[in-house]
Parts: structure tokens; sequence; C-alpha cells
């Protein structure tokens, strides 16, 4: 026996100690329920199991997520429905706007609801959210911006899509977008032929320079900045009241005009200083044809360097008196011009003056009439009329100005007296001027040259020329009456009275020419042009509406004895307002439509142009009727009392197609008596688009056509929509009175775009997710933002858009509806997914607990059990003292 290890005991301790310790683990586990409560249990099904939680975990909050994105969906279809709604009753609108029972004045009314609708469809999807987050404004599904502001992009979804291999790609980036145009043409409306009555007949325009001021344009003219400009080819009177007036005349390049001149006093004298060029009074520029008839007396005083009346080199004018009338005038130079011809350093044109009483002085080196300082006198024929011309310093009275020849000149008629300035000739050259080519075959002729200087040929330090006389000097027997002084003070120098001047030489001097007729240029024949003051139609048109016979009605009521407003809307959208009032002239109606066309609309941007979107025809627009016709009315004497003219407006816009349409609304009777009707369709333009990648260049897409400014299909999901004017130049053609448009450079704009589409994610895993693609269902998104039903046309045009509109937002829904369904059925396979997991994960690590309350029952026994062992196994020892007894 042994007492210094009780082996019993060890063992017993052992055996109790495993069974306490698979005691506690079966208490554990009876416990936690579970079979597995720490990796030691079962290291690979812990692993597993671990694993399949996650799983379960993620799936049950795929479920919350999905319900999360069912509730969003629902908010984005509950205020579709809305729109839907709002759209339906702007359908039926449109339908009752068809109907001709209405007036123009009730559509207004439709009108007005219509464009409340509109403004609650836009926000609706301007504010409807889900957590803040905007669902119907585009951005759910893109992000962009642009560097034109006038390019808008219509977002239909997100940039990501799935591919032919079924990878998610994306077309966020940035582009450039290239645009070239085959442009439309613009539609032009016509107003009925206005009758009105004048008490004389009014040559149109008639223009008072004396009460222009602020910029403003008429019938073939326009002024600005002090310069009464004549644009257009016709007949012209231009009056004043005798008092002195800064603004100037232009007559522009290429323009032929008969202008009638009345007690006109332009003083532009002041309009320059030494050395600082100023401004002629009146000014035909280089290839313009005037006939400028006289009336009353007519001062023109030009600036330092310029001209009283400036003829330019190329251009021409031809001077007569009015019918019935005895014209007078005035022109002179502050220094350097003509009286009448050419500018400081410049050629005169040909001048031509048939009659009137012609005082014509010209500035420091310059013709009376001739040439400018410096400048060669050009063509002047002279066959009738009262002539006093003086050069100044060094300028002949008739011909060359200092340092320059006299250039063709000839005489045929009138009484002329011309006196050289200083060194120059009376007719002839200047200072250093030869005397050209003089004919004088008639009229009486008083010439005096200056200082060394012939009366008729060179100027001091020129020759005479090549001079033919009719007559002997101071002989009135004979065609010409011809009187040549040198002046008084150069008596008895070598310079001749007929010929050369001081130090010059007779190239070719005949005083007894045999001059025959084709020496003689024909005098031009001109129409004769009448004196008509007071007219009842001015350069603005008619002048007064209640002179119009279409503005009263059947019992004779003026229309517009209280003010009345018309309602102007283009075809985008746009509406204004303008009022006419009684004492409204066609040309003020005129005005004020044109601003709204220019500025309102902002067609004004578009054309070189902008005073012609509203105009009075003056009978050459390829669109219109003849206008302006004036019929006499005869009382019974058969004497004319009184004359009947024909005027009509156009209306037009810079805008091709559609887009650019205007349309009238207001008062019944009123727009009855506009009468407009369309006399030109409107067409749309044609445009081939490309897009690049902004960065590499790569082509996304090229030359895809499309008819209207919007881009579709270039970018998934993404509209583009640019100016509609964008690669167009709108240019006013003179000559067939219309806009042209033409293609200008290609349009380029960039646009950016980020995708920010909508995904719910919908699995426990990356990638397991779901996309939804909303829209921007603003107005202008689904094409409804420029419905109007003001007219019936308008009206009918208008089913058909809101009919498109109603499509998008009802396939939109549609959309919606079926994401909803995808969701719901996603959630039930999420659902059973999870439970399925969670039934393997259960069998991995639950616990069986039946079996468990076995092993704990033996667990508990084999633990009393070796308990009580232990207990006996160490009483043996003692068994030793039994020894010692």
């Amino acid at each position: 026996m042994r007492i210094a290890n009780n082996l019993p005991a060890l063992s017993a301790f052992t055996s109790l100690n495993s069974t306490n310790k698979s005691l506690q683990k079966t208490i554990n586990a009876l416990s936690s329920g579970l079979r597995i409560n720490s990796a030691a249990d079962d290291a690979a099904g812990f692993a597993v199991s671990e694993k399949m939680r996650s799983q379960i975990s993620g799936l049950d909050t795929a479920i919350r997520n999905s319900q999360d994105g069912i509730s969003l969906l629902q908010t984005a279809e509950g205020a579709l429905s809305q729109t839907n709604s709002m759209l339906q009753r702007m359908r039926e609108l449109a339908v009752q706007a068809c109907n001709d029972s209405l007036t123009s004045n009730d559509r207004q009314y439709i009108q007005l609801e219509i464009d409340e609708l509109k403004d609650q469809i836009d926000r609706i999807a301007g504010t409807t959210q889900f957590n803040k987050k905007k669902l119907l404004d585009g951005s759910c599904g893109a992000l962009w911006a642009s560097s034109d502001l006038n390019v808008n992009v219509k977002i239909n979804g997100g940039l990501t899509y799935i591919d032919e291999f079924g990878q998610k790609v994306s077309s966020e980036g940035n582009y450039r977008i290239e645009v070239r145009a085959e442009p439309g043409e613009v539609q032009v409306q016509k107003s009925n032929i206005f009758l009105v009555t004048s008490e004389k007949p009014p040559i149109p325009p008639i223009i008072n320079i004396e009460e222009l001021s602020a910029s403003i344009s008429g019938n073939g003219w326009t002024f600005q900045d002090s310069s009464l400009k004549i644009t257009t080819s016709g007949e012209y009177h231009i009056y004043g009241n005798g008092n002195v007036t800064t603004n100037h005349i232009l007559i522009d390049s290429g323009v032929e005009a008969n202008i009638l001149l009345s007690n006109v006093n332009i003083d532009v004298s002041d309009t320059g200083m030494t050395g600082i060029q100023g401004k002629s009074s009146f000014k035909v520029t280089a290839s313009g044809k005037v006939n400028l008839y006289l009336d009353g007396t007519n001062k023109l005083s030009g600036g330092f360097y310029r001209a009283g009346l400036e003829v330019s080199a190329g251009a021409s004018v031809v001077i007569a008196n009015a019918d019935n009338s005895e014209g007078t005038l005035h022109a002179s130079s502050a220094g350097g011009g003509a009286g009448i011809g050419g500018v400081c350093y410049e050629c005169g044109g040909d001048i031509t003056i048939l009659d009137g009483n012609i005082y014509a002085t010209g500035g420091i080196g310059a013709a009376g009439i001739g040439g400018g300082y410096e400048g060669e006198g050009g063509s002047i024929h002279i066959s009738g009329g009262n002539i006093d011309a003086t050069g100044g310093d060094e300028g002949a009275g008739i011909g060359g100005g200092s340092e320059e020849n006299g250039g063709s000149i000839i005489i045929s008629g009138g009484k002329i007296k011309a006196e050289g300035g200083g060194n120059a000739a009376g007719i002839g050259g200047g200072l250093h001027g030869n005397g050209g080519s003089i004919t004088i075959a008639g009229g009486d002729v008083e010439s005096t040259g200056g200082i060394w200087s012939a009366g008729i040929g060179g100027g001091t330090h020129g020759n005479s020329g090549a001079i033919k006389i009719e007559s002997g000097l101071y002989n009135s027997a004979n065609t010409a009456n011809i009187k040549a002084f040198l002046a008084v003070e150069n008596s008895g120098n070598n310079s001749a009275v007929v010929g050369h001047g001081h130090n010059g030489v007779d190239i070719s001097v005949d005083l007894n020419a045999n001059i025959t007729p084709a020496d003689i240029p024909d005098i031009p024949e001109i129409p004769n042009i009448k004196l008509y003051k007071l007219p009842l139609i001015d350069d603005r048109g008619p002048k007064i509406l209640n002179k119009i016979g279409q503005f009263y009605n059947s019992n004779g009521t003026f229309l517009i004895s209280q003010p009345k407003t018309l309602t102007i809307t283009q075809g985008d959208g746009q509406t204004a307002n303008i009022t006419l009032y009684e004492t409204d002239t066609m040309y003020d109606v005129a005005e004020k439509i044109n601003d709204v066309i220019a500025n309102t609309f902002s067609n004004a941007k578009y054309t070189d142009n902008p005073n012609k979107f509203c105009t009075i025809s003056d009978g050459t627009e390829s669109t219109s009727e003849s206008v302006y016709t004036c019929e006499p009315v005869y009382d019974d004497d058969g004497n004319i009392t009184g004359y009947n003219i024909n005027a009509t407006m156009l209306v037009r816009s810079a805008i091709p197609g559609k887009a650019g349409e205007l349309y009238f609304s207001g008062d019944e009777e009123l727009l009855n008596a506009l009468g407009l009707n369309t006399i030109r369709e409107s067409s749309e333009t044609t445009y081939t688009s490309s897009a690049y990648n902004a960065h590499s260049g790569k082509v996304i897409a090229n030359g895809i056509k499309t008819t209207g400014n919007i881009l579709s299909g270039i970018i998934p999901n993404v509209d583009i929509e640019f100016d509609s004017m964008a690669g167009i130049k709108s240019s006013w053609d003179e000559n067939t009175k219309r806009y042209v448009l033409s293609e200008d450079e290609t349009y380029s704009s960039y646009i950016h775009l980020k995708d920010n589409v909508t995904t719910f994610q919908t699995g426990a895993n990356k990638g397991e997710d779901f996309m939804i693609q909303l829209a921007d269902t603003s107005c202008s998104a689904i094409g409804v933002s420029g419905v109007n039903v003001l007219t019936r046309e308008t009206a009918s045009r208008s089913i058909s858009i809101i009919d498109m509109a109603i499509n998008k937002i009802s396939s939109q829904r549609a959309k919606i509806g079926s994401y909803e369904n995808a969701l719901e059925h996603t959630m039930t396979n999420l659902t059973t997914t999870s439970m399925n997991l969670t039934s393997a994960e259960s069998r991995i690590r639950d616990a069986d607990m039946s079996k468990l309350m076995m092993d704990f029952v033996k667990l508990q026994i084999l633990n009393q059990s070796g308990t009580s062992m232990l207990a006996q196994a160490n009483q043996l020892p003692q068994s030793v003292l039994s020894l010692l007894s």
C-alpha cells in the first residue's frame, strides 16, 4: 500500500475533471441553444456559419432597401399621376379651344389655365422628393453642365447601362457637340391692305430732319448718332423749318434716290477742329446716285475737312428745282472740303446742275464746286441755274482744290460766277493744278482767277489744259457770253486770262471752237418731283389709325376709342402684350410689334438688322403685294380733292420653323381689323450633328441628321436641345426686303455629364443591385412648355403635342410600376433565400437540445459518481493507520 501517490484518487480526479469539462460545454450549449459557441467547438462549421450569417444579415437589409425603394417609387408614381391628370385637363382645354364658337379673348382665358397647369407640372417636377432626394427633375439620373447657356440637356434616366456582354457601362464624361444647319424658312404674315385718305398725295417717306433725335428707323431709312441714312433706293422728302440742326444726311453706297430738300438748314461746321475730321452736312457715298430737288432755302454747312454737299468719288448728284418751286442751296465747308464736291485729300464725284440758285463756297484749299484740298474736281456739268462759286484759299471757284487738277468741266447754260481763291483759277485748276478739260458752249459766264492764276484754265503753277470755248471773249452775240479776268492786283503779269497760270503753258486753247452736240453730255432726264406738305402719311406710314377704314365696325364706331391690348406669342411659348391707342400711327403699331419680337423674344441677337421684324411695306418685297399707290379722288368739277393711299404691314421673325412662328390674340374685332394672314409658311431647319469625346477627340457619333433642334440617341438617356439658330446666320436683304437665312460656321458646344443613376442595393453581395431610370418630367422635358391655344391652328397642334407628353408620362409611370413589381418579386426572393440560409445555418450551428439533455443527465450522473469515487479514493490512505494499531 502506498500513500505518497494516491493513484486511485488521481484517476478518479482525472475522470471527474473530464466529466466537468464536458458538463460545462453541455450547459453552455443548453443555455445558448448553439452547438458552436466558439471556433474551438467546430472550426470548419464556425467558418461556414459566419459566412451564412453575413449573407442572412445582408439579405435582411436588402429586403429593407427594397421596401424603401418601393416607397420611393410610389412617391414618384403618385406625383406623376397628378402630372398625368393635369395633362389630361390641358388636352380637354386644347380640344375646347379648337372650337370656333370661341372668341380670341375666350382662348386667352383658356390659355391662362393652361399656363397655370404648366407651372404646376414644373413645380411637381422640381419639388417631388423622398428623403430630401429630388425624384423628377432629372437629377436622379444624371447631372450636367454646358459651355453654352442656350443648350438644355434633358435627362431621361441614368448614364449607366448593361452592354451586350452583361457588363455595366457608363456614358458619363465630357462631349463636344458640333452642328451644321440647313436653314428652313421664317414665317411672314401680312395685314389687310389699309386704305388711307390723304388731302394731298404724299411721297413716302417724308422726314422732318429737325424732329429726329432718338434712334429710329423708317421705310428705307435709319437715324442713329445724328446721322439720317438713306438705305434704300426710292423717293424721299426731307424737310425742315429753316432752323439749324446738327443732324446730317448720308446716302448709302449703291442707293439711287430722288430727294426733295425743303428748307433744310444743317450746320455741322463745328464738328471738327484742325487735324480732326468733322462731317459733311449731306454726303453721297461712292456709287450712290442722287437727284436732288430744291424747295425753299436750304443751307448745308460742312465740318472741317468735309464738304457742305459731299459727292464722293464714284458717286453722282444732279441738282434741280422741284416742280413749281425755285429753290436755293447754300453749300460751304469749314475748311479743307468743297462747298459741293470732294472732301479733303479726296477727289470729287460727278456733279450736274440743271437749275436752282446755287451758292457754293469752298473751305481752305478747296473748290467752291469740285475737289477738296488736294483733291481733283471730278466731272462737273452746268446747264442752267444761277451759280455763284467761290474757292477757298488756293481752291478754284469751279474745278480742283489746291495742288490738284480741275477735272472735266462742261458749261452749256445758266448764269455762272466763279472766283478762284488765293492762287487758283476761277474755273479750272487749284494752286498747282492744271486746268483740266474745260468746255464752254453756252451760258453767261464770269470767271475771275486768283493771284497769278488764269480766269479760265490753270492755277498759278498749273498748265491750262484743253480749253474749248464756242465764242471769243466778251462776245455776247455768239452762243456763250464769256468774261474772264485775272485778279486785279496781277494785271500785267505773264498769266493768261484764258489758259495757263503764272508758271504754266497753254496745252490747247481754242477760243472759237466748233463745239458739237457730241461734246456736251445729255442732260439727265429726271422725273418731275412734286412738292407736298402737311401729309397724312409720312415716313412712318399712314399717320393715324382713325383714318383707316378697317378700324371702324359696321356701326361706324372706332375700335380703339379706348386702349386695346394685343397678345403676341412666339412658337417657343414666349408671350408679350402691346397696347394700341387712338392716336397711334401705323408706324407706332409696327414699332411696338417690332420691339416685342426683337427684344422680348430676343430675335435681335440673331440678325444684323433688328428693325425689320415688322415693317410698313414699300411694295418691293417679294412676298407682298404692290403698295403705296396713290389714287386721286375727284370732285364734281373734275378737280383732285385728295388721294387714297394703299399700304400694308408685314410681320416676321428671324427664327425658322414652328419655334419662330408668331400668333396674335386679343379683341376679336381688332384682330379682324389687322387681318394678318400667312403669305409665307415656315419650314423647319435640318441639322447635321456630330459628337466627340472632348478630351480624346474620339468620334461618338457622326453625321446624325435631325429635323428640329433636339438631338436624341447619341448619348443614352440624354436629349440635347441646342439653340434653334445654331449654325445659322440671318441677314436683311435690302433688294428682296426679307431676312435671308444662310449656313454660318459650324456651331460647337461642350457638354459635361456625370452619372447619378438611382440604384437600390437588393442583394447581400457586391453587384447585386437594381437600377431605376427616373426621367425629367418638367414641361420643357416632356415638350409642353410651348403649348398655346390662342388660335384654332395652334390649339389643334397642341392636342398632338399634349398626346405625346401624356405618352411620355404614361410610359414613365408604366416603367415605375414595373420597377415596383420587380422589387416586390425581389423582396419575395430575398425573404425565401434568407429563410433557407437561416435554416442551413441553424443546422450547422444550432444545438440538438434533446441530445444535449441526454448528455447533460449522463454527465450529471457521471459527475456525481466521480465525486463519490474521488471521496472514496481519498479515504483509502487512512486504512494504513490500521497497521499502526
